[in-house]
């Protein structure tokens, strides 16, 4: 930001009641050619406005305030002054209408009474009326401004408050199984909840205002007449009544729906995490139904709201005229004669209690709906929290002493997850007797941590091992604190840590343990997880995470994490974009890049989950010996390792002094000769391994030639990527004023029939209402005419007319209603229908270029707005143009010279619009795409709580955050302001209109020309009422406009790249001249490996393949010239170099992405020439990271509902497998999985996966390094298992994993996206200068 920018920006610190200042942003924006960006913002920001001021005197008050009155602290800082400013201009506001309606009661009567003389008295009554109007205004303006100002810190306050508790509470422990998303809640949190905490100040200030207008109008009409009043006063008591029953029933269904809507996002969050597994099982249908069915509950609630909301626009529509009609009567049978009673005074009187009348129900439902909201917010903030004092952590220390304890732990319990009596209680209420069953099984039979003692000494190299869910990963949580504790001897208060620093440093371990069960850590400790976690940022920002750039220290981690061939792959090196989820990366180079950024942060204790499992041998050897033995250790840095691959046990050299921790069943082996004997016989498979392989190369003499031997030249093959470099997009936003497209798919979606019923009613019901008006004054003045007539059709009885004009009215109002029902949830249930599908059958490349939070900010907060706020402004905008044209022709029929007036104002009004109108647009737009930063930050956050936690980032995130918030808030604040700037205007100009009536009115009492009482009196009423009208209908025309940009953001998706699972595709073919141009080699026509055989079974011919969009010279090509075949039944391994093309060949396979050129076949059918579905329902995959959701074990293994929870169960059964925490009388189809299966291990996951391809039975099983993260022996069991089960169908594994190489009967070597050798097992170790054999020799080594 510039100093010129800033030192502008500062010279504002409010706007005044024009918003004068906003004035050059629009000329601005109304000039510019280009997209808005933020940066042009920041000179019109004012001081009251800014976010980072808001949010540091809130981050004072947190500080100066205990946890017990933190929020009533907050309250008194932020809102007193500001509630009292904003219901004190409220109060003079209401003020001035209630003495307008007076001034116009006298003003009616001085017009009525006026004789010729003494002009003065009634054209004064009309100018003051103007006055009144003025000031009016001038308070509105005071109004929104304060308002503004208050709604601005409630969303930021709350923002902030729920962003930073995100950080605070536990990714596991108290959370029940089944319970609702934790990303997909805050997601709601920080949108829906906000938005309805917001609203507590609209309830009170309308509370208010009805209050005032009720009172100041039922004391006028009391006045006139106290019967009359009185039954006025009866007849509003039912109708709160009806209003109260109603806004109460809509108030429940509101809370149904927003937990519907939890629900729903939480279900599409996960979808998008798990894609594109999804996409390889063919599930899209699956999961678009379970979306379509949360959307049903969530629908049938919005059904039972926007049915009342019918039934309550007819209250709003039609209550004036019913109370209007009860008065009259009870007038006219009290005695009055109708040209006795002031009915114009009366029908403005009853046009503004409409509003008390309509809006009091509203304001108190509002208030009550805020609540729901507040007190989810509430219950969030106040959830469990990281319990501090579990973990003590001190300085590492300048000297090192040998015999220093840097990790600590005695007497600690852990259970993974914990439930607490609060949800057992929660849970009793659902199904009490069935509950207290289940509890008392899960408390005895969850997985439980115990660490009696364990010491970790500084500058010491430690491995932890054990099988699969052992407890491994739990031991890492509990380290950082993850894991709620199930055993707390006592709390520890500053004096005792003070001390306990004392002791730690003197290594008086046993003096530490006394003061409670404690996690004791002696320095700052760095993480690298299994599942590797990044940001959507560069490479360089990656590693940095936060800390200055070291140009020779970052050189240094990259080059130990090897990572530097990687890094001269990408144009921009260090600088490339990582995309959403580094789905742009492959999994080695995500996980060398956070080995890179644990290594950046420069600790003292580092702890690596595994982290070498998914890398290839040689590169996790070379990342063993540099980075931790070499620098790490050399360094005195303490590591602690997680590792499956036990070859590490005896790399260390002798100096360095290493430990062995096993565990099993969550307890530490302290029995040395069990953990020998562990160790043994892992070392005993190695040497059978090893042996096995040499009696496999002295038999290796006459074998034949593979079918195919590329060698690999003695220059150094780079490493690339598969996907090519994929930078992040900007989100697509459109330029300009909203499309006549947008428009017509959105009315298209409400169905044209429906609408145009729609239209014709709007126009009739303000007929109708004007039809009573003019009838009004056609029966006061007495003249006859054709309105006279009615009166005569109903037996010349004034009552009977009145009431049946009444039910005319009420009942074209009505039928209205229904078509406003109809339209509304037509549209809301077609678009989002649309909505799902198209995102669920993207292709991949749309899920590779958009993060989870653009996504879930269109199926969250554009659909809220299509289901809500965008009908109810299309509504409201439809009502007040009727009744706008209506009242316009009123007066130009009373007045027939104000129809020049009227012609002028509208021309004023078009051109305040146009003006305003493009700056809206823009501004919307912007704060569209800022809101889906913040979501993604967010989302980021979440998901990768444990890690920045662990690295002690949470300032750093926070920062981050706050920076989107401000440009968030900057956009929505200059939309806010640019809003109000317009609606000045347009009070003025609308005073204007007023001026030019009055003006009229005076010039024709001033000359004394002929004009009847009635029609001065309902002109000067018409004004008054069209005031509003114009008003309303600008404004929300404008509203509607602006939300239509959730239309036009729905509808992008709509032109996504589709997958039609049941049509072939005709897919454009590329000649091959142009590819051996891109190529720059000829294409082998007659490849030894293409041979006819019967037995073939999948073929891959001269197949070409790019992630670029375009293919042409630039293009990165990730398979070149792919040429194989697999024989039905033929177990085939892919092995390579991570980045080597080997998942390359399943996603073309699959036709997650299409090839450009060559030919592949199954069973001798083209891929191209079959469907999608029919292809992918032939095969089954297990990938390295499986896709699970928060749901049972029976609807994560058969989403598709085609087994029997019995079938599933006899399958646990044979295999002999039970989930942790599930006791015998339980069944693993009921076990519930956490979002993301976060209480599963990896190896429990991959399981699941495994038992997902038994249950399918297809004919060619695919893996892609499906066991990467399982330690060798579980590896083991599984490839048996797995062989088992495959014996008579087609294997196709991609793995970089050698312990089971030797069982497969075909190998395909690949690097740079090529075959460099392919054969049996034996045919390649035969190679010896071969690419296969050197692994084998890495590996054996």
């Amino acid at each position: 930001m510039s100093e010129q920018l800033l030192v502008q920006t500062k010279q504002f610190s409010r706007d005044d009641w024009l918003f004068s200042l906003i004035s050059s942003l629009i000329k601005e924006l109304n000039a510019s050619q280009e997209q808005l960006q933020t940066q042009l913002l920041i000179p019109y920001q004012i001081t009251e406005s800014n976010s980072d001021n808001i949010i540091e005197e809130l981050k004072n008050v947190i500080r100066q305030s205990d946890s017990k009155n933190l929020y009533k602290n907050i309250f008194y800082q932020f809102f007193p002054l500001r509630i009292v400013k904003v219901l004190t201009f409220n109060f003079l506001n209401d003020s001035m209408q209630i003495l307008n309606l007076i001034l116009l009661s006298y003003t009616t009567t001085a017009i009525r009474d006026y004789d010729g003389t003494d002009s003065y008295i009634p054209i004064s009554f009309l100018f003051g009326m103007l006055v009144l109007q003025l000031t009016k205004t001038y308070l509105g303006s005071k109004i929104m401004r304060e308002v503004n100002l208050l709604v601005l810190r409630i969303k930021i306050i709350i923002q902030y408050l729920v962003f930073t508790k995100t950080m605070r509470t536990q990714c596991l422990g108290s959370r029940q199984d089944g319970e609702q998303n934790h990303t997909a809640n805050v997601y709601t949190l920080l949108t829906a909840d906000v938005t309805a905490i917001q609203s507590i100040q609209w309830g009170i200030q309308q509370f208010c205002s009805a209050i005032v207008l009720l009172f100041g109008c039922l004391g006028y009409l009391f006045y006139l007449d106290t019967y009359a009043g009185g039954m006025i006063v009866l007849f509003m008591i039912g109708a709160q009544a009806y209003n109260f029953v109603v806004t109460t029933i809509m108030m429940w269904a509101q809370q149904r729906m927003m937990m519907n809507k939890d629900q729903r996002v939480s279900l599409t969050n996960d979808i998008i995490e798990g894609i594109k597994q999804i996409k390889y099982l063919s599930w899209q249908k699956a999961f678009s139904n379970k979306v379509m069915e949360v959307r049903k509950k969530e629908f049938i609630n919005l059904t039972i709201l926007k049915g009342f909301d019918g039934f309550c626009s007819i209250f709003w529509n039609n209550i004036s005229y019913v109370m209007l009609f009860i008065y009259i009567i009870c007038l006219i049978n009290n005695g009055k004669k109708i040209e006795d009673i002031n009915v114009f005074t009366l029908i403005a009187t009853f046009n503004t209690l409409t509003f008390p009348l309509g809006i009091l129900p509203w304001s108190i439902n509002t208030l009550l709906t805020s609540r729901i909201s507040y007190k989810r917010v509430m219950g969030y903030l106040i959830l469990e929290e990281i319990k501090e004092d579990t973990v003590i952590q001190l300085p590492y220390g300048d000297q090192f002493d040998d015999q220093q304890d840097v990790l600590a732990v005695d007497d600690l319990n852990f259970q993974w997850p914990l439930h607490t009596e609060k949800q057992t209680k929660k849970k009793e209420k659902v199904q009490q007797s069935k509950v207290e069953d289940e509890e008392s099984l899960l408390k005895s039979n969850k997985f439980e941590l115990k660490i009696n003692k364990l010491r970790i000494k500084i500058n010491t190299l430690n491995f932890i091992i054990g099988k699969i869910g052992s407890g491994k990963t739990a031991l890492f949580n509990a380290i950082l604190n993850e894991l709620q504790k199930s055993n707390d001897r006592l709390n520890l208060n500053p004096t005792d840590q003070s001390q306990l620093g004392a002791s730690f440093i003197s290594s008086d371990a046993e003096r530490l343990m006394s003061f409670g069960s404690r996690i004791m850590i002696r320095g700052d400790v760095a993480y690298c997880s299994q599942t590797s976690w990044v940001q959507n940022a560069t490479i360089r920002s990656n590693i940095l995470f936060g800390r200055d750039y070291d140009e020779n220290f970052f050189n240094l981690c990259v080059d130990i994490s090897e990572l530097r061939e990687d890094l001269n792959l990408f144009p921009n090196k260090d600088q490339h974009e990582i995309g959403p989820e580094g789905k742009n990366l492959s999994g080695g180079q995500k996980q060398r890049i956070t080995l890179a950024r644990a290594l950046y942060q420069n600790a003292d204790i580092y702890l690596f989950d595994d982290v070498f499992s998914s890398l290839d041998i040689h590169v996790a050897d070379n990342i063993f010996q540099k980075a931790i033995l070499q620098y790490l250790l050399q360094k005195g840095k303490t590591v602690i390792m997680i590792t499956s691959h036990y070859r590490y046990l005896t790399q260390a050299p002798e100096f360095i002094e290493q430990n062995i921790i096993m565990l099993e069943n969550g307890n530490i082996i302290e029995n040395e000769k069990l953990v020998q004997e562990f160790i043994l016989s892992k070392q005993q498979e190695e040497q059978q391994k090893n042996e096995e392989i040499e009696k496999i190369k002295q038999n290796l003499i006459d074998i034949e030639q593979p079918e195919f031997i590329k060698k690999q030249s003695s220059k150094k093959i780079e490493e690339q990527s598969e996907k090519e470099e994929v930078q992040e997009s900007q989100e697509k936003r459109e330029q300009g004023k909203i499309s006549i497209k947008t428009w017509l798919t959105w009315f298209e979606n409400m169905n044209w029939i429906l609408l145009i019923l729609f239209t014709i009613l709007n126009l009739c019901m303000q007929a109708s209402l004007s039809l009573v008006d003019f009838w009004l004054k056609s029966e006061l003045t007495q003249q006859g005419g054709w309105l006279h007539e009615i009166t005569v059709y109903f037996d010349n009885n004034f009552d009977k007319t009145f009431m049946y004009l009444t039910l005319l009215s009420l009942t074209i109002t009505f039928v209205r209603a229904i078509l406003y029902v109809a339209c509304n949830l037509t549209s809301a249930w077609r678009i989002f229908k649309n909505l799902n599908k198209s995102i669920m059958y993207s292709v991949m490349g749309f899920f590779d270029k958009n993060n989870a939070g653009r996504i879930i900010n269109r199926v969250q907060d554009d659909t809220a707005i299509v289901d809500s706020s965008l009908p109810w402004s299309f509504h409201v905008l439809y009502e007040n143009l009727s009744r706008a044209l209506g009242l316009s022709i009123g007066l130009a029929i009373l007045f027939p010279m104000m129809g020049i007036g009227i012609i002028a104002v509208i021309i004023l009004y078009y051109q305040v619009s146009k003006i305003y109108t493009k700056a809206n647009r823009e501004i919307k737009r912007l704060s569209s795409i800022n809101s889906g930063r913040v979501l993604q930050i967010l989302n980021e956050t979440v998901s990768g709580i444990k890690i920045l936690r662990a690295f002690k980032k949470q300032q750093y995130f926070e920062q981050n955050y706050q920076d989107k918030l401000r440009d968030l808030i900057l956009s929505q604040q200059c939309s806010e302001r640019s809003g109000y700037w317009f609606k000045v205007r347009l009070m003025l100009l609308s005073n204007l209109l007023l001026f030019f009536v009055i003006l009229l009115e005076s010039i024709l009492l001033a000359f004394d020309f002929n004009i009847s009482f009635a029609q001065c009196a309902l002109g000067l009423t018409y004004s008054i009422v069209v005031l509003g009208s114009c008003n309303d209908m600008v404004t929300f025309f404008l509203s509607t406009e602006q939300q239509l940009v959730s239309v036009e953001r729905i509808m992008q998706y709509y032109d996504n790249p589709q997958e039609n699972l049941e049509a072939v595709k005709q897919v454009d073919h590329i000649d091959k001249l142009t590819v051996e141009r891109i190529y720059r080699k000829p294409i082998r026509s007659d490849s030894l490996i293409i041979r006819q055989s019967d037995d073939e079974f999948i073929k891959f011919r001269n197949v070409f393949m790019t992630y670029d969009e375009q293919f042409d010279e630039s293009s990165k090509l990730a398979l070149k010239d792919i040429n194989f075949t697999i024989k039905r039944g033929q177990k085939v391994a892919f092995v390579g170099r991570t980045g080597s093309g080997k998942t390359s060949i399943l996603n073309v396979l699959f036709r997650l992405y299409e090839y450009q050129y060559g030919q592949i076949t199954i069973n001798s059918k083209d891929i191209k020439y079959i469907s999608l579905l029919e292809l992918r329902q032939q095969m089954s995959v297990v990938p390295q990271f499986g896709f699970l959701y928060n749901a049972s074990i029976k609807d994560n293994l058969d989403p598709e509902n085609k087994c029997t929870q019995e079938e599933i169960e006899q399958l646990f059964i044979k295999i002999g497998f039970k989930f942790r925490g599930i006791s015998e009388q339980q069944q693993n189809t009921s076990f519930m999985v956490q979002p993301n299966g976060s209480n599963l291990s990896n190896g429990e996951k991959q399981i699941i996966n495994f038992i997902r391809i038994i249950l399918q039975d297809k004919q060619i099983v695919c893996l892609d390094e499906a066991t990467s993260n399982m330690d060798p022996n579980t590896d083991q069991l599984l490839h048996n298992l797995l062989f088992k089960y495959v014996e008579d169908k087609t294997l196709i594994v991609i793995t970089h994993r050698l312990e089971n190489i030797s069982k497969y009967d075909k190998i395909i070597v690949m690097d740079q996206g090529q075959i460099v050798e392919m054969g049996s097992y034996e045919q390649l170790n035969n190679i010896q200068d071969g690419f296969f054999h050197k692994l084998i020799l890495h590996q054996n080594k």
